[in-house]
């Protein structure tokens, strides 16, 4: 282990299970799972918490959209990371993110490295959180006016 601020954390997947140990700069914030550090600020948790934040606060701009399907893309895309070393965490947080082949092929350039295979990824999942916030909101109002 390596001395001063760094210490041991041991990388889970989404389920909980063993991935890898590296050594993380203790500044940062850490939650508990299963008895094991992970970071919390690559999470897609967070991600994905931030992303159904902003469509709470955008639900009448959504609405007056002709295709709202088109600005919800562009959110998940905004909101999808650009730099290797954030796409990078992400993918050390969840280790699906880099073993799953995306459906709309790899991002950026389109060649298929790691980086670009992860960032891909990261999208879908974004974009598919914005698709079923959307849909729960329009289900409440469906709810609310019978």
């Amino acid at each position: 282990m390596k001395v001063g601020r760094y210490r041991e954390v041991c990388a889970v997947d989404s389920n909980g299970w063993f991935v890898d140990v590296w050594y993380a700069d203790c500044v940062g914030v850490y939650w508990e799972r299963i008895g094991v550090i992970v970071s919390d600020e690559h999470s897609m948790r967070s991600l994905e918490s931030a992303l159904r934040e902003e469509i709470g606060g955008m639900i009448e701009t959504i609405k007056e959209e002709p295709y709202p399907e088109d600005m919800l893309t562009e959110l998940a895309d905004g909101w999808t990371p650009i730099y290797t070393s954030d796409i990078l965490a992400y993918a050390a947080n969840d280790i699906a993110l880099a073993t799953a082949e995306p459906e709309v092929g790899p991002a950026f350039d389109g060649s298929p490295t790691p980086v670009n295979i992860i960032a891909a990824n990261i999208y879908e999942r974004l974009q598919a959180v914005a698709f079923e916030v959307w849909q729960d909101i329009l289900d409440s109002e469906e709810a609310e006016d019978e």
